[in-house]
Formats: structure tokens, C-alpha cells, sequence
């Protein structure tokens, strides 16, 4: 397998989930990581944080006992500030999914969140555009467009954090199901 672990470190992942919940996500991460290290098949796996900007926070080939530690450092080190932009979260994971053997592997992507975008990169000159406090009809047309190319490529399970409204949202970024055609009125 293949594995990005696409992880919001917006500051609404502190500010509105409460800062106990980004701990808590780092729990599960490290979780998740201890088990899959144990997996009798091969684990490419990456670590990327998104908020305003991504970033990779680690690359790990063959996840195994004997290399898993920056795995749980690069965990233990998230931190929540910025804006969320989907759109970063989205091209960083292409571009990792890019340099990963094709060949006998299967990419997936756990995407969590607490399902709000409210940034994008402007398509005319790549500044960050959106309000930045709550989404809207560009946010979030911005953000579907942005999931295209890493939909392609990779399963991605959306997974929601936190009781926000912004959960409707992430319906759209998860390609694990055969709902059909879905929609959402947003009023700017």
C-alpha cells in the first residue's frame, strides 16, 4: 500500500474541536502507525499536514519497527494555525502518490478533517484566496476541483473530527461511495 495520511492542522482544529481533540487525532495517528508497521505486505507511508499551506512532514518507505520513529516524531509535532485549504492538503498527496511505486500497490488516502474549507490558491497568479473564516460557493467549487486528480489516483476515506456543521462538506471528498450525484446550497 500506499498511504497518505492527509491531516487538517487549521486552526479550527484546535479552536472549534477543542485543542484536547488535535492530541487526541495524534493518539489515533500513532495508533494507526504502530499497527500498519506490523503489516505483512509493504507500507510506503506519508505524513502531510494542510492548513493555510501543506506540508510533508514525513516520507516513510517500507514502514517498519525499525524506521517508524520519525513516523511518531513528525505525529507528536502537529500543530493547529492557519486557514484550511483543501486545495494545498489535495496537490501535496498527488505529488506524493507521484514518486511512490505503481506497479502491485494500492493508494490510499485518509483524509481528516473538521470538514470546512475556507482557503484555495487563486488559478491566476497561485495567492491564497477564499475568506479564510467559513466557506463559500468559490471555497468549495475550488476544493471539488482539487480532488479531482488525487480521486483519480487514490481511495480516499473522508473522515470527520469534531461535531461541525462542516461535515456536509466532506461527502464531497470521499470516493469510497456510490451515492450518486450530491449537492449543498451555500449562501454567500
Amino acid at each position: 500500500f500506499n498511504i497518505a495520511l492527509l491531516v487538517d492542522t487549521s486552526g479550527s482544529m484546535a479552536d472549534h474541536v477543542g485543542a484536547a481533540d488535535l492530541s487526541r487525532i495524534q493518539a489515533a495517528l500513532r495508533t494507526l502507525a504502530e499497527h500498519l508497521q506490523g503489516y505483512q505486505g509493504t507500507v510506503n507511508l506519508s505524513l502531510i499536514g494542510f492548513a493555510t499551506h501543506a506540508t510533508l512532514h514525513t516520507d516513510i518507505a517500507s514502514l517498519n519497527a525499525g524506521n517508524i520513529d520519525p513516523l511518531l516524531a513528525a505525529i507528536g509535532n502537529l500543530q493547529a494555525s492557519g486557514g484550511t485549504n483543501y486545495e494545498a492538503g489535495f496537490d501535496r498527496a498527488v505529488d506524493w502518490f507521484a514518486t511512490q511505486p505503481a506497479s502491485g500497490y494500492e493508494n490510499l488516502t485518509l483524509f481528516l478533517s473538521d470538514g470546512n474549507p475556507t482557503q484555495y490558491y487563486n488559478d491566476y497568479n497561485g495567492n491564497v484566496a477564499g475568506v479564510g473564516t467559513h466557506a463559500n460557493a468559490s471555497t468549495l467549487q475550488q476544493s471539488i476541483d482539487a480532488f479531482a486528480p488525487l480521486s483519480a489516483i487514490s481511495h480516499v476515506f473522508a473522515i470527520g473530527v469534531g461535531q461541525q456543521p462542516g461535515h456536509d462538506y466532506l461527502r464531497f471528498f470521499d470516493n469510497t461511495r456510490s451515492d450518486g450525484i450530491d449537492e449543498v446550497v451555500l449562501y454567500d
